[in-house]
């Protein structure tokens, strides 16, 4: 992401201080904020009414559980407050505690759609017209193509498709059952900025028969649609946002809105038929509505409740529980879950970095490896790129990449402990770092404040330096090594804070005593023995 976006994530805990919402990470937030600071979301909602005849052939592709999660309002200051701590390079959100993300086991689980199978990708260009005559049995005219030569309006499907005869015959329904998939795609799945349903994914569903259909991997190329939305640096937001609105709910207990009816009448999951079944973001179904009577909360009560966030209060594993509830498509890639790959939406290359989050699959959270590099250049392209032969030979070997790990299992991961909060130090202290840099001071110049943003205020130094000699004391602690120049970094540290900050107390001139202490400490160290100091390089 660019600067700006950076900017706007570093400013997150200043503008939530300077406002007075201070809701608790506990209570439901009402309903979505229209204040400044909130990003423009870019949502559409499917117009196209359900018919259940549709319903094997949305089972055939793989689209059958979106379908019954149905409508849902998104929260754009809560979607805003999570936009600004996300991290491109990591694809990651940046959060006290730790890294989170959406991964693939979110998409299949929440959504129900399927990660095994062919990425999605195919032809962009072609005799749209034809396709459309032949697929949905409708004599397209130019207004469809107002906006976009490579896209259909979605009024014109909403006009076309939204009412099917009760004794229409089986060619007609699969036609009307293509419609409904393609404005699943164009409003909720894969939206973009547009009012139009881009048609290089109509071909995709040419074949929707039950047996035949082939298998797409659905659930890769939403996520890396959403991925790539976040990258994006700009003042409004589209993609995939039901699926990150309903991650929120589902791991965090602020910014849900009230149930319909009241809790007693949540929708259940579970069914006779495996195949049928709804996914688990149909739990969420029936909460979209706001409260009612309460004041709309702004994004500084969102940023403030993510600032005061612990880690105690996430749902870190919230599926386990209910796995044998979801229909088989939720479950049957979970070998993909933990796998560091591409996600592939045609143009759109993303990476899958699960090994970041580790803790969500209940395991121990090592300090991980430096981020993906592979991607360079490929992960700006755009759809004129493709007709550069460069770019087209780039894409097939992320391709053929995505299919290798088809084959493959999550054997870097499965083999790691349980999580254990007591050996979380280790990544904690990396991440500190990580996220703060102005707290990764060297060991021998520990206070260059140089080494600070070049505007940062003298509560900025104090902060770092006491970060520093926090991180320097638990080392120390933990390793039972003695840091040689911890003492006398304290004391140089309790000067500085006194010249700073400090008057004096009683009329005792603190800054001459701490001098006339740091000279004698002085003078004890030089004739004490050395230690050379270990360094683990992973912190440092």
């Amino acid at each position: 992401m660019s600067t700006g976006n950076n900017e706007r994530k570093a400013s997150v805990a200043d503008t939530s201080k300077q406002k007075g919402v201070r809701p608790s990470s506990s209570r439901a937030i009402s309903c979505p904020a229209e204040a400044s600071f909130t990003l423009t979301v870019r949502s559409h909602k499917t117009a196209i009414p359900f018919d259940t005849r549709f319903t094997p052939y949305l089972c055939a592709v793989g689209l059958h559980g979106v379908a019954k999660i149905g409508n849902i309002e998104i929260d754009k200051a809560l979607i805003t407050c999570f936009a600004e701590r996300w991290n491109s390079h990591t694809h990651t959100f940046h959060l006290p505690f730790g890294e989170m993300t959406v991964t693939l086991q979110d998409v299949t689980v929440l959504l129900g759609l399927p990660v095994k199978g062919a990425p999605v990708s195919g032809q962009v260009d072609g005799d749209w017209k034809e396709h459309i005559k032949k697929l949905l049995g409708k004599e397209p005219d130019e207004r469809i193509f107002e906006r976009s030569k490579s896209g259909m309006r979605l009024t014109w499907l909403h006009q076309n498709f939204s009412h099917l005869e009760r004794n229409a015959d089986t060619d007609t329904v699969r036609k009307h059952a293509r419609a409904y998939m393609l404005d699943l795609i164009g409003s909720v799945l894969l939206p973009d900025n547009s009012s139009t349903v881009p048609l290089m994914y109509l071909p995709l569903l040419a074949d929707i028969d039950p047996g035949s259909a082939r298998q797409w991997s659905w659930g890769s190329a939403v996520l890396s649609c959403l991925y790539h939305e976040l990258c994006r640096d700009r003042k409004g937001i589209s993609g995939p946002l039901l699926l990150l609105q309903l991650w929120i709910w589902t791991r965090f207990a602020f910014g849900r809105p009230n149930p319909y009816g009241g809790s007693n009448k949540q929708p259940h999951l579970g069914g006779d038929d495996p195949q049928k079944r709804p996914p688990y973001g149909f739990k969420w179904s029936q909460y979209h509505r706001w409260a009612e009577n309460s004041k709309c909360n702004l994004v500084e009560g969102y940023r403030e409740a993510l600032d005061r966030l612990h880690h105690t209060e996430v749902n870190w594993e919230p599926y386990e529980s209910e796995l044998h509830l979801l229909p088989t498509v939720c479950t049957d890639s979970e070998a993909l879950w933990q796998t560091r790959c591409p996600l592939i939406n045609f143009w759109m290359v993303e990476y899958h970095n699960p090994e970041r989050v580790m803790r969500q699959f209940g395991k121990r959270q090592l300090v991980p490896p430096p981020e993906p590099s592979k991607l360079g250049k490929i992960h700006e392209l755009t759809r004129r790129d493709l007709k550069d032969n460069h770019w087209i030979i780039e894409l097939a070997l992320c391709q053929r990449q995505w299919e290798s790990k088809m084959e493959s299992s999550n054997a870097n991961t499965g083999d790691l402990e349980p999580h254990d909060i007591c050996q979380h130090d280790e990544y904690f202290l990396w991440y500190t770092g990580f996220t703060n840099p102005s707290s990764q001071l060297s060991s021998r110049d520990c206070f260059k404040e140089t080494q600070l943003d070049p505007e940062a205020t003298k509560n900025d130094i104090l902060v770092a330096r006491s970060i520093e000699l926090s991180r320097r004391i638990l080392l120390q602690s933990q390793r039972k090594i003695k840091d040689p120049d911890l003492e006398k970094l304290l004391l140089q540290h309790a000067e500085w804070t006194l010249k700073n900050f400090g008057d004096g107390v009683d009329g005792t001139d603190l800054l001459s005593e701490a001098k006339k202490t740091k000279r004698e400490c002085s003078g004890e160290c030089s004739t004490a023995p050395q230690k050379q100091q270990r360094q683990d390089p992973s912190i440092s």
